[in-house]
């Protein structure tokens, strides 16, 4: 391993190159590691290190080139991070159609002029591409000018974060253009892909519908930061594998235009949608996802309560499977769906910092919610200001196996409520727990004597 410290490198400069020749390791040697090297070109005895499994090259910003990599036929993983300077890896593209033959791993990062695996020609469209038959996982981060990569049809992971999306398209129209002479090696493209994250691909406006009918095999997804990403469900219908599912800070994301293409997503276990300023209410598509369990929903502006009977009912009329849901910080959210009454399975319900989150009018529409939570085991509320619970509600739950968490801000409804919980059925629960920061208010005895302390 080479490395060097801000001071050594001072010292040194000028000379690195000399000292890196000079070392000279054996040729058997299976790792090599090398950081802060300040030279503009690599010694001349890294190609005849033909036994290599690994290669790291870290912060060495004045590299304009690289050791010929598909010249190590052993290589297993490979990481180039913080080369500033790095154009292409090769200034031709590859003879062989396969190369790399054992990389299962590669990682790209933060280089910013990275363009392409190697220089292209306007005649170079025809070509047929180098292809990784063995790479299992791919992270590309912050190299904004990578157009093209190499075919990588084995793929299980892949993580592209504050990158072009121009990689995973154009590899996909590149597979997709494959002729037939190589078809026969080339299985599915992506058929094997486990996990994949989108983060930060300011360019992607929708998921590629040619490519994501391929992923059959894929079961983690999370999308973070695309601010153009307009729509989802062109692609996201094709993942029939798919168990878990992130949706976060995509400004113009819009579910209203993908209604009812939820349908294929009969094995999703677990959903969040976060920092969708355009989520104003659950898509009634979600109506298909009977196998979800966990659904998150926070940081969303315009989310707001149903105004018409089909949107009270027929999105939660499919979680007969979801044992937790979470929604948070919704300010325009002032009540429950009716729809809640369908989560029969359901568990853990947390409420936090819905500032307009109210009572109901009257007691029918307050306890209609809540008929059918008769597996309820936890119930947190945090932050609230306006509402609180009826006594029919709280007779209507399990409270003898709930955990109650409550953090509330208004004093006279926190009076009421614990009247109602030191006389009412809430004497049972399992657990409650009260966190106030009041000056002027406290429990009267007569409430204080009914409290089941030991279980408290």
């Amino acid at each position: 391993m080479w490395k060097m410290s801000d001071r050594e490198v001072e010292e040194v400069e000028g000379i690195d190159e000399m000292v890196l020749e000079s070392l000279k390791p054996h040729p058997n040697l299976k790792e090599i590691r090398i950081w802060s090297f300040i030279g503009v070109r690599f010694c001349n005895w890294f190609s005849s290190l033909t036994n290599l499994t690994s290669i790291s090259i870290v912060s060495c910003g004045k590299c304009q080139s690289v050791p010929p990599l598909n010249k190590f036929p052993y290589l297993k993983s490979l990481s180039l991070e913080f080369l500033s300077n790095l154009e292409y890896f090769s200034e031709e593209a590859s003879k062989e159609v396969t190369f790399f033959p054992l990389l299962k791993e590669l990682s790209l990062k933060d280089c910013p002029k990275l363009k392409g695996w190697w220089k292209r020609d306007d005649d170079d469209d025809g070509v047929e591409l180098p292809s990784f038959p063995c790479l299992s996982k791919l992270d590309i981060d912050q190299c904004p000018n990578l157009l093209s990569m190499p075919l990588y049809q084995s793929l299980e992971e892949l993580r592209l974060w504050d990158t072009s999306s121009k990689p995973l398209l154009q590899t996909i129209m590149l597979v997709n253009s494959v002729g037939p002479s190589t078809s026969s090696k080339i299985s599915t493209p992506l058929s094997k892909l486990k996990s994949m994250e989108i983060d930060g691909i300011a360019d992607l406006e929708s998921l590629p519908m040619e490519g994501m009918r391929n992923l059959t095999s894929l079961v983690d997804l999370n999308i973070f930061r695309c601010s153009r990403l307009t729509q989802v469900h062109q692609g996201i219908r094709f993942l029939t594998s798919l168990q878990n599912l992130k949706i976060e800070s995509c400004d113009e994301l819009d579910f209203l235009k993908d209604d009812m293409e939820w349908q294929s997503l009969q094995s999703l276990y677990s959903l969040k949608l976060n920092s969708l300023p355009k989520l104003v209410s659950l898509p009634k598509g979600f109506q298909h996802l009977t196998s979800l369990q966990k659904l998150a929903i926070g940081c969303c502006d315009q989310f707001k309560s149903p105004s018409n009977e089909d949107e009270y009912y027929m999105p939660w009329q499919g979680f007969r499977s979801l044992r937790s849901l979470k929604v948070y910080e919704l300010p325009k959210l002032v009540s429950f769906p009716k729809g809640l009454r369908y989560l029969t399975s359901l568990r853990k319900l947390t409420i936090n910092n819905c500032d307009q989150f109210e009572s109901p009018g009257n007691e029918d529409e307050d306890d209609m919610p809540w008929q059918g939570l008769r597996s309820l085991q936890s119930l947190h509320f945090l932050g609230f200001q306006n509402w609180c619970l009826s006594q029919r509600g709280f007779d209507i739950l399990p409270l003898y196996r709930i955990c109650i968490l409550m953090i509330v801000t208004n004093l006279n409804h926190l009076a009421v409520r614990m009247t109602m919980i030191c006389h009412g059925k809430a004497l049972g629960a399992s657990s409650l727990y009260i966190f106030m920061a009041f000056q002027n208010w406290c429990l009267s005895q007569r409430d204080f004597n009914m409290l089941p302390l030991y279980k408290i």
